[in-house]
């Protein structure tokens, strides 16, 4: 994978410590989620292109929701 190649030799030219194990290449379109929220790319038909859709995780909305239950 000349992908993933490239991208631990980026970390390592900007010392960040990351090693294959945890490095995985998804699709957007099949969406992932990264710091609490699910990224994926949505048809949008008002404007008739691809557009990132951001929300939150479900885990996120779970774990806030814990949160409001234990005020």
């Amino acid at each position: 994978w000349t992908s993933r190649k490239e991208a631990i030799n980026l970390s390592q030219s900007l010392n960040l410590p990351i090693t294959g194990e945890k490095l995985t290449s998804v699709h957007i379109n099949n969406g992932y989620d990264f710091l609490g929220f699910n990224i994926k790319r949505v048809y949008s038909t008002r404007s008739a292109k691809h557009i990132p859709l951001v929300s939150p995780s479900n885990q996120s909305i779970d774990q806030f929701k814990e949160n409001l239950t234990n005020i």
